[in-house]
């Protein structure tokens, strides 16, 4: 089957997580895209003799992609890249701001090449802005988008990359809305995509109760509609709760009909006083009592029996899975997200598959991410007509 973005080629300058991770999207549609790399490689592979799982995250995000080796600091080596870029629907770069022009491989000097071009530009702080020439990692986002304060002090870093993982979708939506604009016009533009920007439009909090009032109040932080200051729900409305053979259940009787299936499970005659139980809000103002009544009876029982009682009732009930029950589970195999890979340094193992499911154009993982520089010749030769002479030239040159 064809794949919704076959044809379209993509230049993917940049390193770390954001960048390659929304390119990763598109080429799990079908888009080429080439990963240009400086002669040493990109972060992560160095970074990998401090962290191995580093190399394995390199080859989830840069997975469909073929790889160039190019010095850009050399003129010859830009004379390629300009190349490519005439033949390039997609230029993505992730340097601090200001870098690209100092490399001349800015938008105002590529639209000049390719005035098609889509360029997206990736920083913390984006392109403009007081703060913009900061430079910054994923934590910093969330710090400076109100992601952390709503904790205690200290601080806590979230265990998963929010930002890291957030902002690339953000950016492959607006690739893709650039490029139905230049199907439209034939005009390309430049994107500026600020990881703060994601993070703070990503804080419900802030952006909703925040601005209708000016302030979150304590009720909002101790309710449903926000968070406890220790980053919890009310447990007796949405928790974690622990079975008698050590596992953990996440229980969820959210809406009316799933506290009604609930009460009626646990049999519970305080939890049928409607004076405190009665509604939403009364559930969150009572949850500490409420949560040790729900705890007990957990307690009392196994998680398969929890599991079933709670199915039964219609509440929303699943369990805490482990990471090797995750390689396992049949929900994801069905819906193959867990596809096997092979890489030459790592053997065999899986990584997670494409989540958008299109009935007439499916994505696809095709192969695992480059060696650094692997499809170096085969770029030059194809796309840019070079004979191996020139190529042999241009390794004696460092250039490749």
């Amino acid at each position: 089957m064809a794949k919704p973005l076959e044809g379209i080629v993509v230049l993917d300058d940049s390193m770390y997580e954001v960048g390659p991770r929304s390119t990763m999207f598109l080429s799990d549609m079908g888009a080429t895209v080439i990963k240009v790399e400086p002669p040493e490689g990109e972060f992560f592979r160095s970074y990998s003799n401090l962290m191995p799982g580093a190399e394995r995250q390199l080859s989830i995000s840069n997975r469909n992609k073929k790889g160039i080796r190019l010095n850009l600091k050399t003129e010859k080596g830009k004379q390629i890249l300009m190349a490519l870029v005439k033949k390039a629907d997609i230029f993505v770069e992730a340097f601090r701001p200001g870098v690209t022009k100092e490399l001349g491989i800015d938008y105002q000097t590529l639209k000049k090449i390719n005035p098609g071009i889509i360029y997206l530009s990736i920083a913390i702080y984006g392109q403009t802005g007081p703060y913009h020439q900061i430079r910054g990692f994923d934590i910093i986002a969330q710090a400076m988008g109100g992601m952390l304060c709503y904790y205690d002090p200290p601080p806590k870093m979230q265990f998963l990359p929010i930002s890291d993982l957030t902002s690339p979708v953000y950016a492959a939506l607006a690739v893709l809305l650039a490029l139905y604009y230049r199907q439209q016009t034939g005009i390309g533009q430049h994107i500026d995509l600020s990881c703060q920007d994601v993070m703070y439009s990503t804080n419900f909090l802030a952006t909703s109760y925040n601005c209708l009032k000016g302030h979150v109040d304590e009720f909002t932080l101790n309710s449903i509609a926000g968070v406890y200051p220790h980053g919890q729900y009310p447990k007796l409305i949405y928790g974690f709760y622990k079975t008698r053979d050590e596992n953990y259940l996440f229980i969820a009787p959210l809406k009316e009909e799933h506290w009604e299936g609930f009460v009626d499970a646990i049999g519970s005659n305080e939890l049928m006083d409607k004076k405190r139980y009665g509604s939403l809000m009364l559930r969150a103002r009572h949850s500490e009592e409420g949560a040790r009544i729900a705890e007990h009876w957990v307690a009392a029982r196994s998680s398969d029996e929890v599991k079933r009682i709670m199915d039964e009732a219609g509440v929303p009930c699943e369990p805490v899975i482990t990471e090797d029950e995750l390689k396992e589970d049949p929900q994801l195999n069905a819906r193959e997200m867990l596809v096997e890979v092979e890489c030459a340094d790592l053997g065999k193992f899986k990584i997670p598959g494409v989540p958008i499911k299109l009935s007439e154009t499916p994505g696809g993982i095709e192969s695992p991410a480059p060696k650094l520089g692997e499809h170096t010749e085969e770029i030059l030769t194809t796309l840019l007509g070079y004979s191996k002479e020139e190529i042999v030239r241009l390794r004696e040159q460092e250039v490749i």
